[in-house]
């Protein structure tokens, strides 16, 4: 039985911090202290990590960063999604928080917001995410070969536009 636990950073205990820390090196090999430096220096305590569950155990991950964006010129406090992960690869235990995520999204009338690789966008795509289309995007920061994805927007919106940087 799969459990889906959504916690603010600032309520974040050290027992669930070990726990993420060990899905998060399965996918970025750095150490222990680096994954806590970057925990600590990307996260606000308004963000929030979701972690699923298989019993006990933690078997993915990802955090949702509180963002501003404009859509159509109207300003939104959306997430963005980031460190999308799992203990193991081909379990859909990533396809299992996404649908939790796209729950919430939608319950809490929130946008989200997400960069992907070329490799992930099938993935996205096929999970209730819409890519957009370059001549509809406005970055501050781009990289060659990210997509960018969105749920939960206003449909048919012409211009999103979000300053902060990739994540």
């Amino acid at each position: 039985m799969f459990d889906v636990l959504f916690i603010r950073h600032d309520k974040l205990t050290s027992v669930l911090l070990d726990e993420i820390i060990k899905v998060k090196t399965v996918a970025w090999p750095f150490n222990y202290d680096e994954q806590c430096d970057w925990i600590k220096n990307n996260l606000k305590n308004s963000d929030i990590h979701v972690l699923l569950f298989d019993g006990k155990k933690v078997i993915a991950y990802l955090n949702l960063i509180e963002i501003e964006i404009k859509v159509d010129s109207v300003l939104y406090v959306a997430y963005g999604i980031g460190n999308v992960c799992a203990l193991e690869k081909g379990k859909e235990w990533g396809k299992k928080l996404l649908i939790q995520v796209n729950t919430y999204l939608n319950e809490n009338n929130k946008v989200g917001l997400l960069f992907c690789k070329d490799n992930l966008v099938k993935f996205y795509s096929e999970n209730d995410w819409v890519l957009i289309c370059n001549d509809q995007l406005e970055l501050f920061n781009s990289a060659a070969g990210v997509h960018t994805f969105v749920h939960n927007t206003p449909e048919n919106f012409i211009h999103l536009k979000f300053d902060g940087i990739l994540f």
